[in-house]
């Protein structure tokens, strides 16, 4: 199965039925932006969506799939195989996001430690000293997020 075919495959059927990207994804209750990404080949339609797309179209999912002809096993196989895609390239964006939750809590972080520490110079205590010690908590929880999502995401890899 390809994704190019796939979405030619979408974007004919649509324009077949006189609807628009927007119309499809209203449908689907998803995005226009989702339905654009299928057609141009760039992601497979969600797994759980498929049996709701073909019907939106009028065709069968393996007409969808372009395994109308192929064996059963065969197309259990490929359909195994798109879902995995779909994994990795999810867990891979959870890892992207996780490693950027923590560096923007460090960066945080280190920001109001600065901010703590001018604070201090320019002897300025009280609520803005506080609030600047008080949001590490917070800072800290911000960055053990990104590190259980980084860890979480590699342990969904495997």
């Amino acid at each position: 199965m390809d994704a190019s075919y796939i979405g030619k495959k979408i974007s004919e059927c649509r324009k077949q039925k006189g609807m628009t990207q927007r119309e499809l994804a209203e449908l689907l209750n998803i995005t226009d932006k989702a339905v654009s990404k299928w057609e141009r080949g760039l992601n497979f339609p969600d797994i759980a969506l498929l049996e709701q797309l073909a019907d939106a179209l009028q065709i069968s999912v393996t007409e969808l799939l372009g395994i109308e002809n192929t064996p059963r096993e065969q197309a259990v196989l490929d359909i195994a195989v798109i879902a995995q895609q779909e994994k990795r390239a999810i867990v891979k964006e959870l890892v992207t996001r996780g490693w950027l939750t923590v560096i923007l809590g460090v960066i945080l972080c280190i920001a109001m430690i600065y901010t703590s520490k001018i604070l201090a110079d320019n002897n300025i205590f009280g609520i803005a000293q506080s609030l600047t010690v008080g949001l590490s908590g917070f800072y800290g929880l911000l960055i053990a997020n990104g590190i259980y999502s980084v860890w979480k995401g590699r342990k969904l890899l495997q």
